[in-house]
């Protein structure tokens, strides 16, 4: 089932079409509450100071990953939220980017005495990862690791902080918010990995105004996410 979010902006409704974004449950960049059918977090706060400003009309949707991934490439006016920029995702959609700036990390425990130099240094240690997500295909291509898949982004975190792998393959702005409890301490980056660019992943199709409209005020973006990602009282 879908939940909706709905937003619109009366002045443009009937310039431009209303532009459908699909987002993943991937939190605490993307939270979705079953109960409600809200949708919280950066990625999603940022998306809609994008449309406040752009005054482009919109639909927000939670759909599971592949799910959001494939409508955005199948239907015109529709869009996935905080996708990861890569060359392949260049080719296939027409992309609004960067709504904010982040980087893949190789991330030890705060306590940890791992020293990463470069990646060849990882190889003998157990890496937690998020199996199909571009950080983890990239990674593939750059040695023969020691990947422990995981379901979800939280989940190699959580091995991580409690000592069931050596390292987790993670995102910086992630990890920035990641609640870690109380008595442990948050994971620090041992080798940076790639920096990285996040925006909306749209249809090829999508309406040029649309398209227009967003990418003229996406300047200012990263400020505004810069707030919300800095760690909160009680996250550590």
């Amino acid at each position: 089932m879908i939940f909706v979010v709905f937003s619109s902006v009366q002045t443009l409704a009937d310039e431009v079409p209303t532009l459908d974004l699909f987002s993943e449950h991937n939190p605490p960049l993307a939270t979705y509450d079953p109960d409600t059918g809200d949708l919280s977090g950066t990625n999603i706060e940022v998306t809609k100071e994008l449309m406040r400003r752009s005054g482009v009309p919109y639909r927000l949707r939670y759909l599971p990953f592949k799910r959001a991934y494939r409508h955005a490439q199948e239907v015109p006016n529709s869009c996935l939220v905080g996708a990861i920029v890569t060359e392949e995702r260049e080719k296939l959609f027409a992309l609004v980017k960067p709504m904010m700036t982040g980087g893949w990390a190789i991330f030890k425990r705060a306590d940890s005495e791992i020293e990463l130099a470069g990646l060849a240094d990882a190889l003998p240690f157990s890496i937690g990862v998020t199996d199909g997500y571009p950080a983890t295909e990239f990674l593939k291509t750059k040695g023969d690791f020691r990947f422990m898949p995981v379901p979800d982004s939280s989940s190699q975190i959580e091995m991580l902080i409690n000592g069931r792998v050596d390292l987790a393959l993670s995102g910086i702005n992630f990890v920035r918010q990641f609640k870690v409890p109380d008595t442990m301490s948050r994971p620090v980056v041992a080798l940076m990995v790639r920096p990285v660019e996040v925006g909306l992943a749209c249809h090829k199709e999508t309406s040029p105004e649309i398209l227009s409209r967003l990418r003229a005020h996406l300047e200012g973006l990263q400020p505004f996410a810069d707030k919300i990602l800095s760690p909160k009282a009680g996250t550590k």
